[in-house]
C-alpha cells in the first residue's frame, strides 16, 4: 500500500505511492482551511502571490502561481507573481497587464499592446465585429491583396478602406490602390483643396 509519512517537525506530510501506481484521495480535499468550494479547495494563508498555489517544471526552471489578493484572483508567471492574467471576481473582467480591469478584457502593456498571428503563410489575421449576430465589419490583415483592410458587410459588402503592403497606397472603395490616395467613387469636401 501507500505510505504516510512525517517529513520533519513542521508537521509536513509526505504521501508515498508504492510502486508506478497512484496516490488517491476520495472526498473533497481542503488546504490550509475548511472552506469547501469542490473537490479540491485551497485557502490561503495570505492575500499575495505567495499564498497561493504554486506550480513549477520538473527543472525549476519555469514557475507560476494561481492566487487570491481579497478581490481578485490571478494567474501569474515567475516565483514573484509578474505578468498577471486577473479574473476580476465583482464583474467578471479580465485583465491582462494590470490588476484593476474596467472592460470585459482590459490590456495594458508599455510597449507592444496586442499580437495576432496566423499559422499559414496564406492566411488573413482579422478582428471580426458582430452585433447580435450579424456580422458588422473586419479589419486586418488580408493575404490576397497583401495589405491592411477594413471590410464592411452592410449594403454591398466590400472593402472600404485598404493600405497596401508593398507601396503604402490607400484605396477608399478598392482594394488594388495605384496611387498614393485612390478612391472608387465620388468625393464630397468642403473648404479649400
Amino acid at each position: 500500500g501507500n505510505t504516510i509519512t512525517s517529513e520533519d517537525t513542521n508537521g509536513n506530510i509526505t504521501l508515498t505511492p508504492n510502486g508506478t501506481g497512484d496516490t488517491r484521495l476520495n472526498g473533497n480535499v481542503n488546504v490550509g482551511g475548511t472552506a469547501n468550494f469542490g473537490l479540491f479547495t485551497v485557502t490561503q494563508s495570505t492575500d499575495t502571490n505567495a499564498g497561493g498555489i504554486g506550480v513549477v517544471d520538473s527543472g525549476n526552471s519555469k514557475s507560476g502561481r494561481l492566487w487570491s489578493n481579497g478581490t481578485n484572483i490571478y494567474l501569474s508567471s515567475g516565483a514573484t507573481g509578474t505578468g498577471s492574467l486577473v479574473l476580476n471576481e465583482g464583474g467578471g473582467n479580465v485583465g491582462i497587464g494590470t490588476d484593476s480591469p474596467d472592460g470585459i478584457l482590459h490590456l495594458y502593456q508599455a510597449a507592444m499592446l496586442f499580437k495576432l498571428e496566423t499559422s499559414g503563410a496564406a492566411n488573413d489575421v482579422n478582428i471580426q465585429f458582430t452585433q447580435n449576430n450579424v456580422d458588422k465589419f473586419v479589419i486586418g490583415y488580408d493575404d490576397s491583396p497583401d495589405g491592411f483592410r477594413i471590410y464592411d458587410y452592410q449594403g454591398t459588402p466590400g472593402t472600404r478602406l485598404f493600405v497596401e503592403s508593398s507601396t503604402g497606397n490607400v484605396g477608399i472603395g478598392t482594394d488594388s490602390p495605384s496611387y498614393t490616395l485612390d478612391v472608387a467613387g465620388n468625393i464630397g469636401y468642403s473648404g479649400t483643396i
